[in-house]
């Protein structure tokens, strides 16, 4: 059909026409529909749609979709989109994907989006693998409120990077779930700056897993404030051992105390 006879039709002949025509439309033909038109499409049509028709779009037209037309996508339409064509979706629409709609986005489509477009995803609606591949400048662009609704099996996949990515604020404003839930590797491998990032009273309510996870290096260059909270009796003879002195002289007197015979005969 040419372009013309396209938007001479009505909306409930939009409407009449099969999946499979609908499925077949060039991108071009796709384009000269007008917005009245593509809002007229029902939700089986938009389910049918190609990435590359939803790619042909207009903001306009995409925002334009109504609530049914935006829940119509299918996870493999959404993650098939450019993302170019993604970023043509309103944060309103953004915000009301789905779980699996939402994880049907790559990696890449989800580090390109807007920092408005990013701050309204719900974390807890993502998969594992997608959460691990957020680069650093994502991360730091999540907000308070995303960070403090990872779920404990979510906090203990991110890599040191993405730890270290977030500020001294969202970490100490991880739950007592969420601190407990990471685990010795990722704490061991935190820069030193990093692990300062944390409050004395989550590095005291370290336990002894997480503790021990902890190398030398990291544990020497613990501030003062941090070095006294720490339970001695969690750490390993190893680690009691790579002990610097000052480390050693930042220890209470509480601390020594509570020292074992073989922590100090090592």
């Amino acid at each position: 059909m040419e372009t013309t006879d396209l938007q001479a039709l009505a909306t409930t002949q939009i409407r009449s026409l099969s999946n499979n025509v609908v499925r077949q439309l060039l991108t071009l033909q796709f384009q000269a529909f007008t917005d009245s038109q593509i809002a007229g499409l029902t939700a089986t049509q938009v389910g049918v749609l190609t990435a590359s028709e939803i790619g042909a779009l207009s903001s306009t037209e995409v925002q334009g979709f109504t609530t049914t037309q935006a829940n119509a996508l299918s996870s493999r339409q959404l993650g098939g989109l450019t993302s170019s064509a993604l970023a043509n979706f309103s944060t309103t629409q953004i915000a009301a994907f789905s779980s699996t709609q939402l994880q049907g986005l790559t990696t890449t489509q989800i580090n390109a989006l807007s920092t408005d477009a990013l701050e309204v995803i719900n974390l807890g609606k993502m998969s594992v693998f997608q959460l691990r591949g957020l680069n650093a400048t994502t991360i730091e662009n999540l907000t308070d409120t995303q960070l403090g609704s990872l779920t404990a099996a979510q906090v203990g996949q991110l890599s040191s990077a993405q730890i270290g990515a977030l500020t001294s604020t969202e970490l100490q404003g991880f739950t007592t779930t969420q601190a407990n839930a990471l685990t010795a590797r990722q704490l061991g491998s935190l820069t030193t700056t990093a692990l300062g990032h944390f409050s004395t009273t989550q590095v005291g309510a370290f336990n002894s897993t997480q503790i021990q996870g902890l190398t030398a290096t990291q544990l020497n260059t613990l501030s003062a404030d941090a070095v006294g909270v720490v339970d001695l009796s969690k750490l390993s003879t190893y680690q009691i051992k790579g002990l610097n002195s000052t480390a050693i002289q930042r220890l209470t007197d509480t601390q020594i105390s509570g020292l074992t015979s073989v922590q100090v005969a090592c």
